[in-house]
């Protein structure tokens, strides 16, 4: 039943097809003829480049059935065949012819007169019907139409004294097979919403809307011309993500022990950036510096281990870590050079550092400094020119940065011990006291003069750009001293040098520099060059400078304004740096200002010349505070 339901349905859209976009066109008998029984007609055809054989069967209507075979296995080149109509034939008006072409599949290419003619006997044909007033007329797309794939368009229909549903399809120009949209509708629905595939083919159709029903009359209509389906313009694919290292990259020259800002440009979204170390000369193992940093963030404050190998030869590499799989990163474009830390090791022992006298079977802390090192230590009491250790403390401990000794009664007395504490893994590094202690029998003799910080001390605030006094006191001793900053605590902490070789006048000068991060875990050491060490009792803050300034377009591909809000009356200079600190542009300097000041810098240098795309720095000098902003030029 389905397949005689499928040759109808293709007999019916082959005869409301036009001729001239299909390959098989029926030219006669094509409507109001008369044939009579026992009388030879000739079944005329047109066909545009096609091979085999054609069938012809007689098609009747619901109220005068027939599907009776006429003729097959004619050559579909000859374009005529001579019917001779058999006396089996029912006279009645209202036939019509099918032609088809076998294929291997089945009927594919076929055609049915456009109207219906009348067969009679003897006696005169009956006049013919009126019109039937039952019908499905296609509304939208009707002809000149544009649809775009991955559109949602509405396919409208009229109809009348049908129930039921109806089966949606389209017809594409030169095609021979249907494309199914719906295969069931509620004919009263009138229209239908349909979600154009973005995979549909494109090209020009035609809407088909036939009702379904079990009866071989057929009811359906096509669109009267055709309409397009275009493909939807995809928008322009996002620009590629790009990950830029901005500085280190080349020519630098960062000392070990010291903070330098890593910068890098990356125009994606979200995602974390890794940071490596690596050797220009590929023998160096990559150091991982930060495991994950948000990519947005553009910059990152690196400590350079003090016990970096130094060399000329570094580079940095930076790799995106995203879910997408896409492997984005770049490394310096050429190699920087990292310099000895004068300070020493990653490890710094502080206690006992020389000069301290400690009395046999008595407890005493041993403290040291690890700037972040993971692992354990060994800690061992040493005398000079001689490698091998007198007594190993502790073999092996957690890196805490201090443990409680109790010195034991069977070390021998003497004037020249120090203390070495060794990382274990992975480095093995070490560092020793700087200076002998002694350790001796009896009463404890009075302690030397401490070192004793003063301030701060915690619970400052001092705020970057500004100068502020370091104070300690010491004694009378006359040597040097070295003064460190020192964020987080004496068991993972990070070390910055201060000053490496200050004289011992218990006060220090510091102006503090715009690269140090804001926080408030900061503490001041102080260590006396030959024995003697301190640290703040408490943490201070170090916080923005006093005089913010905004920027505004940030970024920017062409002028700027650099705003800031002045306390009072104050001297003001504004300048602008490139990535190496070299001052490129001054737009005001040392003018008495107060309130809000504007300073509009057009992206040109004292020259006059456009600057690169990159990064820049806006510095504001006023009364003692200083001032920057980071300022990205785009090209």
């Amino acid at each position: 039943m389905k397949k005689a339901y499928l040759i109808l349905l293709l007999a019916a859209l082959a005869c409301i097809l036009p001729a001239q976009n299909s390959p098989l066109t029926l030219t006669a008998p094509n409507g109001g003829e008369t044939w009579a029984i026992g009388s030879t007609y000739a079944i005329t055809w047109t066909q545009m480049n096609l091979t085999g054989n054609v069938m012809l069967h007689l098609l009747g209507t619901n109220t005068n059935p027939a599907n009776n075979l006429i003729a097959a296995d004619i050559p579909v080149e000859d374009g005529t065949y001579d019917w001779t109509i058999p006396s089996t034939v029912t006279p009645a008006y209202g036939y019509r012819v099918r032609i088809s072409l076998a294929a291997n599949a089945g009927v594919s290419i076929f055609d049915i007169s456009d109207g219906m003619f009348t067969i009679v006997g003897g006696d005169p044909p009956p006049p013919p019907p009126p019109p039937p007033t039952t019908f499905i007329t296609v509304l939208s797309p009707n002809g000149g139409e544009v649809w775009q794939t991955g559109t949602e368009q509405t396919i409208t229909w009229a109809y009348q004294n049908l129930e039921g549903e109806v089966e949606i399809s389209l017809i594409q120009a030169n095609g021979t097979q249907a494309i199914m949209v719906a295969p069931a509708v509620p004919i009263e629905t009138g229209s239908f919403v349909w979600n154009i595939p973005v995979t549909f083919p494109t090209g020009m159709y035609k809407v088909h809307v036939m009702w379904l029903s079990t009866l071989t009359v057929y009811f359906g209509d096509l669109s009267d011309n055709f309409f397009t389906i275009e493909g939807t313009t995809p928008p322009p694919p996002p620009p590629p993500q790009q990950l830029t290292i901005i500085s280190p990259n080349g020519g630098e020259t960062w000392q070990a022990g010291t903070m330098h800002p890593i910068l890098w440009n990356y125009n994606g979204n979200g995602g974390n950036v890794m940071l490596k170390l690596m050797g220009a000369d590929n023998t160096t193992p990559p150091l991982i510096i930060a495991h994950s940093i948000p990519a947005a963030a553009g910059v990152f404050d690196w400590l350079i281990p003090p016990n970096i190998s130094p060399g000329p030869n570094y580079l940095v590499q930076i790799i995106l870590l995203n879910n997408t799989g896409e492997y984005i990163q770049d490394i310096s474009d050429g190699p920087f050079t990292i310099t000895p830390d004068p300070a020493g090791s990653i490890i710094q022992v502080v206690s006992p550092n020389g000069g301290e006298i400690w009395v046999k079977g008595t407890m005493h802390p041993i403290i040291w400094l690890t700037a972040m090192a993971a692992g354990n230590v060994e800690l061992a009491l040493m005398q000079p020119a001689n490698p091998v250790p007198v007594h190993v403390i502790v073999p092996s401990m957690p890196n805490l940065g201090q443990f409680q000794w109790m010195i034991p009664p069977f070390i021998p007395p003497a004037d020249n011990y120090r203390i070495r504490v060794r990382l274990l893994s992975p480095t093995g590094m070490f560092d020793l006291s700087d200076g002998d202690f002694s350790i001796v029998e009896g009463n404890i003799p009075p302690p030397p003069i401490p070192v004793e910080v003063t301030s701060p001390n915690g619970g400052e605030e001092w705020h970057k750009g500004n100068t502020y006094s370091i104070t300690w006191t010491s004694g009378n001793y006359d040597g040097a001293v070295q003064i460190f900053l020192v964020r987080g605590n004496l068991h993972h902490s990070q070390r910055m040098p201060i000053a490496r070789h200050a004289p011992n006048t218990g006060s220090y000068e510091w102006t503090i520099p715009l690269r140090i991060p804001v926080g408030a875990n900061y503490r001041i050491a102080v260590r006396r060059i030959g024995g003697g060490f301190d640290i703040s009792d408490d943490s201070f803050a170090i916080l923005p400078p006093l005089t913010p300034i905004r920027v505004s377009p940030n970024p920017t591909s062409a002028g700027t304004t650099i705003s800031l809000e002045l306390p009072g009356s104050l001297p003001v200079s504004v300048s602008i740096y490139n990535i190496k600190g070299q001052r490129i542009r001054t737009l005001v300097e040392n003018t008495p200002l107060s309130g809000t000041q504007n300073f509009y810098w057009d992206g040109r240098d004292s020259q006059g010349r456009q600057t690169a795309p990159g990064i820049y720095f806006a510095r504001v000098d006023s009364g003692g505070s200083v001032s920057t902003q980071r300022i990205l030029i785009l090209k």
